[in-house]
């Protein structure tokens, strides 16, 4: 009976998507999908869209460092990582950089969530790296900034200005071409909307 419901839910979901949202759905648990490996997941995603020719308006490949972030050494802080490990009711990873794709304004990130969700820019950074609760935080760094001992989510809405966005337009072959290079939030959330 779970089975059958949950087989309903999916199919149901499949159904009132675009094919590109499918294509992400089904391949979701594909094995070629590794963690640690999002430039190569998201390339692998890319370039099966563009084969099988899949309408698709704008088509990004989006790489984010965070080299200047005080509290995570430089590397991208993330709250809803699908290969996170269990933290204060959020999963949490670090990365020195991270990968994922924006197609017709939404985003695909097969390192997000555990099950496959599609939102656009905005939704997508404040669910992955905008933390749900605050964190206890241990180091000197963090307290010399006049933070105390937690780190909030207003903290990580102000930490945001520490995201470099480098933005590659992608062609009908998969391809990537720079299209806009370490830029702020601001300027990416613009250039994606």
């Amino acid at each position: 009976m779970i089975k059958f419901l949950i087989l309903i839910l999916i199919s149901t979901s499949l159904f009132s998507s675009t094919k590109i949202d499918r294509e992400f759905i089904l391949n979701f648990s594909n094995p070629a999908i590794k963690d640690r490996f999002c430039n190569k997941n998201t390339k692998w995603f890319l370039e099966r869209i563009s084969k099988k020719k899949m309408s698709e308006t704008s088509k990004f490949a989006v790489h984010l460092e965070a080299p200047y972030h005080p509290w995570t050494f430089g590397q991208v802080p993330a709250f809803n990582s699908r290969f996170g490990r269990e933290k204060f009711g959020m999963l949490y990873q670090t990365w020195r950089f991270h990968v994922f794709s924006v197609v017709n304004n939404k985003v695909y990130d097969f390192s997000f969530n555990k099950k496959p969700l599609i939102l656009s820019f905005t939704e997508y950074i404040k669910k992955m790296f905008i933390p749900k609760s605050k964190l206890m935080i241990n180091g000197p760094s963090f307290r010399t900034r006049g933070m105390g001992p937690y780190f909030t989510k207003n903290h990580a809405l102000d930490e945001l200005k520490d995201f470099e966005f480098t933005i590659f337009k992608v062609d009908s072959n998969g391809k990537y071409k720079l299209f806009l290079d370490k830029v702020d939030y601001q300027k990416a959330k613009r250039a994606l909307q």
